[in-house]
């Protein structure tokens, strides 16, 4: 599924580290194949800078004029960052609630985590929430384990600049 799949990230979302630290944060995009829309999605950031999470909506379903929401399906996934180096993110079906995003489960049917977990469409929701993580640029703190080289670079400039800031005194 993947081979046609692309990703088009809403470029005006901005992903941020929690919804403590930054009010209202999340990001939004468009999953086309072969230039038809095939799902939209929504990430809300959920965990701390030193372990982030993800909550993934996607929508799937037909995306023309004439469908309606009951046509679709809304689930959602957590995702959570590789525990090695090669491994893939975790991904596991959750309830479909994503706080910074209180129209998504209104898109489409939305299904609980056993609804999902049981459903014959798990294996290409999963591979869709894969290809929305590999390919979503704002999303590179879930592509990488906790020990890794840029993610320790990443949390150790978020640290300096904090510090730095207009106000604050530096360490």
């Amino acid at each position: 599924m993947t081979s046609a799949l692309v990703i088009e990230p809403n470029a005006e979302d901005e992903m941020i580290a929690c919804s403590c630290c930054a009010g209202a944060p999340g990001l939004r995009g468009t999953v086309l194949r072969d230039g038809a829309p095939l799902a939209i999605y929504f990430g809300d950031p959920a965990g701390m800078p030193n372990y982030p999470l993800l909550r993934l909506g996607l929508v799937t379903g037909p995306w023309r004029d004439d469908t309606q929401a009951s046509e679709r399906c809304a689930i959602a996934f957590t995702c959570a960052p590789p525990r090695a180096n090669g491994a893939q993110p975790q991904i596991l079906p959750t309830e479909p609630y994503l706080p910074g995003f209180q129209e998504f489960p209104f898109l489409g049917q939305a299904l609980c985590a056993a609804q999902i977990a049981a459903h014959p469409a798990l294996a290409s929701w999963l591979e869709l929430a894969q290809a929305v993580i590999a390919h979503d640029p704002r999303l590179q703190t879930i592509r990488e384990p906790a020990g890794s080289p840029s993610r320790n670079a990443i949390q150790h400039l978020r640290r300096v600049a904090s510090a730095s800031a207009p106000g604050q005194s530096s360490p």
